[in-house]
C-alpha cells in the first residue's frame, strides 16, 4: 500500500512540475478547453516518464555492463517520474510543417558528475 502511495505522490510531483504555471490551476471557462488542458498536461507527462524510462534502462545497462551488480528486484522498484533534470522555464518552438526529426541521444550522467 505504502509504496502505490508514494508512487502516486511521485507521479502527482511531476505532474505540479510541469504544470507550474498559474499555480497549476486549470483557469479555462469553457468545459472543453478545461478538457483540452488536462490532456496536454497528461500527454506531456507521459512523455516525460517515457523518456525518463528509456534513460532509466540505458543507466542500468551501462552499470551492468561496467561490473555493477544491479538486480531486477531493484530496478523494479525504479519509477520514471524524477524530475531533477527537467528545465521548464523558457520558451519552446516546435516546428509544425515537417515530420519531427529524430530525438537525440542524451548521455546518462554518473552520479559524480550529476552534482
Amino acid at each position: 500500500m505504502g509504496s502505490q502511495l508514494n508512487k502516486g505522490e511521485s507521479l502527482q510531483a511531476l505532474r505540479d512540475k510541469v504544470h507550474f504555471a498559474r499555480h497549476g490551476e486549470i483557469r479555462n471557462r469553457q468545459l472543453a478547453d478545461q478538457v483540452a488542458h488536462a490532456g496536454c498536461l497528461t500527454l506531456v507527462v507521459n512523455c516525460i516518464a517515457a523518456y525518463n524510462a528509456e534513460l532509466i534502462g540505458r543507466a542500468v545497462d551501462e552499470l551492468r555492463v561496467a561490473g555493477f551488480e544491479v538486480s531486477d528486484d531493484d530496478v523494479a522498484h525504479l519509477g520514471p517520474t524524477m524530475t531533477e533534470h527537467l528545465n521548464v522555464h523558457g520558451r519552446y518552438h516546435f516546428d509544425l510543417s515537417g515530420a519531427p526529426k529524430a530525438l537525440r541521444q542524451v548521455p546518462v550522467r554518473s552520479q559524480s558528475t550529476a552534482r
